[in-house]
């Protein structure tokens, strides 16, 4: 439907936009890259002033928040990893002329801060924190690490709100000295505590390595802190009282 919205002229204000997620949370490409599309707000009738128009490619999150909440954070991180996609250069993308080098996770802002009117625009990602109307905020974040510009790029504090799926980015995933995978998980007693030290400390650091003692675990994360457990035991601090 909205393929055939931009291809039948966009309405009575010609709109057209770059990418869509749909409810099956698939991504289409509706322009090239290079192809202006009017979506900022902002006109199209100078090319120095109207960044929002001719700099810029936009995408749609064609998903109903208050029907289905679970959808929509999938559709959030769908969206972070699509432009992760499009500023490491997949291929399966049609950037017209140029490349990726066009592009920078900088310049993710949602459309408020281009249109005229101060449009509050997304207003659900808006209102949840999970970008200002800069574009700063976690999702940027995660498009930062998901394209493997992680470590100085990335602030170390974050907004209420950070839900599941920014919540495993920042984690990270290390394969632990047995040969297993190490993830977030929302119901473990080690992703649990470095969640609340973080909403504590306002620092969320990536786990960098799972080793093996007797029956001890040992967590190591990129800050130098270190949990540790016995079997099904409680989590404790390594060096800590």
């Amino acid at each position: 439907m909205h393929a055939n919205y931009v291809v039948n002229g966009g309405g009575a204000d010609g709109v057209s936009y770059h990418l869509t997620v749909d409810e099956n949370l698939t991504v289409y490409q509706m322009l090239p890259f290079d192809e202006v599309g009017f979506h900022a707000g902002d006109g199209a009738d100078n090319y120095w002033t109207d960044w929002g128009a001719w700099g810029s490619i936009a995408m749609e999150l064609c998903v109903n928040k208050t029907e289905y909440p679970a959808l929509w954070l999938r559709a959030k991180q769908v969206a972070c990893a699509t432009w992760a996609s499009i500023l490491i250069g997949d291929p399966r993308w049609d950037y017209g002329t140029g490349g990726p080098e066009r592009f920078s996770a900088d310049r993710y802002f949602p459309h408020q801060k281009a249109s005229d009117d101060n449009k509050r625009c997304p207003r659900e990602l808006l209102d949840e924190g999970n970008i200002d109307r800069n574009g700063n905020g976690p999702m940027r974040d995660a498009i930062r690490v998901l394209a493997g510009f992680g470590g100085g790029n990335v602030p170390d504090t974050y907004p209420d709100g950070m839900d599941y799926g920014i919540a495993r980015m920042l984690f990270g995933r290390v394969v632990g000295d047995d040969g297993k995978n190490y993830a977030y998980n929302e119901v473990g007693p080690v992703s649990r505590k470095w969640l609340a030290d973080g909403n504590e400390s306002g620092q969320y650091p990536q786990l960098v390595e799972v080793r093996h003692f007797d029956d001890r675990q040992y967590f190591r994360f990129s800050n130098g802190k270190t949990y540790w457990k016995t079997g099904s035991g409680p989590i404790k601090e390594l060096g800590a009282a």
